[in-house]
């Protein structure tokens, strides 16, 4: 193409090339902002979405975790029953001090974060009921309360939302 000139008002002949708006995108990359823009809403839609799942299965395990804890406290006041001179669970105290039968948290690991708080109560001769009662950002799992009595029942306290032991207990 050759170069055409023309005067201008100041008398200066100047040099212009004709570029069409092809000639100009076929050299430009990247992104416009309007892309940028729909690929970041799509990035959050995504977000809103998936988040709240994922909190929902992370309370499921929380609970399942608890759930096998509660099963391993029964089994650790049943030794404690049967180590004592008379079979009894009268005594038995969960905690973190030594000669505590069992962790009074879940998890049980020293030192952890609990999501529930392990207590113990009607403890007889022939009896006792263990509840994990929800802490921390548990709080918000709608299977409140789990209970676990000597004989083996599995209940719950305070659900919401319609839920079952059986979901609970899962």
């Amino acid at each position: 193409m050759q170069p055409e000139t023309h005067a201008t008002s100041s008398g200066c002949n100047v040099a212009m090339q004709e570029v069409t708006t092809m000639q100009l995108r076929k050299h430009q990359t990247g992104f416009t902002l309007t892309e940028l823009m729909i690929v970041v809403a799509i990035i959050g839609l995504i977000a809103s979405i998936a988040y709240p799942t994922y909190q929902r299965y992370v309370q499921d395990a929380r609970r399942a975790d608890c759930a096998g804890t509660l099963l391993n406290a029964a089994a650790a006041l049943e030794r404690f029953k049967n180590n004592q001179a008379s079979p009894t669970y009268a005594g038995a105290v969960l905690g973190g001090a030594a000669g505590d039968v069992f962790p009074n948290q879940c998890p049980p690991e020293a030192g952890a974060t609990p999501y529930y708080n392990i207590a113990i109560a009607g403890q007889g001769t022939s009896s006792f009921t263990l509840t994990a009662t929800p802490v921390n950002t548990q709080v918000a799992d709608e299977c409140g309360s789990l209970v676990l009595d000597q004989l083996g029942r599995k209940t719950i306290v305070g659900a919401t939302g319609g839920k079952t032991w059986d979901e609970c207990w899962r």
